[in-house]
């Protein structure tokens, strides 16, 4: 039954008594906020270990698709704070076809994408003993039979609003389910008032920058996007689409910088040219460096 755990459904709005109706006995969105008094070191306690994680991420990916996730609290306060995002924790548990369902009626659903990128999503296996110390927080029903859940925290660790999941066994009904997580987690994010850090502006923008740069073929644009995100020193998926595209541009510098050198037997002016264009588009990469080097020991000759 949909229920409030503090108003009774008589209390409730109509535009909510009419999704009860709609929606099935057994589906769960229970509303309030939760003001968590622990200390940190309580959230900190509830990280996944890397064993947990590791054996996990084929299910996450699984039933997350493409969305971007983190695994366990720490790791999910970290960014939280850095970027200044509130946080999405998903509470699942696999094999679990409530979970399944919460995936593929929100989480998978194209139109909550868009607003998933305003969350740091924090994925949990409720099943682990990590999960077990985050229900002790989050959890608002303390139920002793699993039930996978969603909730919205402020980039402290605090809960704030509904928490959405199941109880029981559910009668499907996607179009509610997408269209009650999309208005709620609106009211999240306007009772947060998030404010996006300098430094995560900084490295949205630095990524963007690159992601146009590249597909354009502007190099030197690219690597200076690259040594951007170098410099603001965050791991995670923007670090790393980084360090593979500097991987390969620096590949394709040593190219053509091997074929500069070859020339300078046969052709130095070509090779001059060459290795000038090099050393000012790749600026910043080790065969730039090495380009700037061949010049200057040419020039000592000549």
């Amino acid at each position: 039954m949909l229920h409030s755990s503090a108003d009774s459904v008589a209390t409730w709005p109509g535009c909510l008594r009419a999704m009860l109706a709609s929606i099935c006995v057994g589906l769960i969105f229970s509303a309030g906020a939760l003001l968590c008094g622990a200390a940190f070191t309580e959230v900190a306690s509830a990280q996944e270990t890397p064993n947990e994680s590791s054996e996990s991420d084929q299910r996450w990916q699984q039933l997350l698709g493409t969305a971007n996730y983190l695994s366990g609290m720490d790791a999910g306060l970290t960014e939280a704070r850095f970027s200044g995002r509130p946080i999405l924790l998903f509470v699942a548990y696999h094999d679990d076809a409530r979970t399944e369902l919460l995936g593929e009626w929100i989480l998978r659903q194209q139109r909550v994408r868009a607003r998933l990128e305003s969350f740091v999503l924090v994925a949990i296996d409720g099943a682990s003993e990590s999960g077990t110390e985050v229900a002790r927080r989050y959890d608002r029903h303390k139920m002793r039979r699993q039930h996978p859940y969603l909730r919205f925290l402020n980039p402290a660790g605090d809960a704030v609003g509904m928490q959405i999941g199941f109880v029981g066994d559910a009668v499907p009904f996607p179009p509610a389910m997408a269209k009650f997580f999309l208005e709620h987690s609106k009211r999240a994010l306007a009772d947060i008032k998030p404010r996006l850090s300098a430094a995560y502006r900084k490295l949205l923008k630095a990524d963007a920058d690159l992601e146009h740069a590249l597909a354009r073929e502007k190099h030197a644009k690219a690597v200076k996007a690259i040594l951007a995100i170098e410099k603001i020193q965050h791991p995670g998926a923007v670090l790393d689409r980084a360090l593979a595209a500097k991987e390969r541009l620096q590949a394709l510098a040593e190219k053509r910088l091997q074929e500069s050198e070859a020339l300078i037997e046969s052709d130095r002016a070509a090779a001059l040219r060459h290795l000038k264009k090099l050393a000012s588009e790749f600026k910043g990469l080790a065969a730039a460096d090495r380009a700037r080097t061949t010049l200057r020991r040419l020039k000592k000759k000549s």
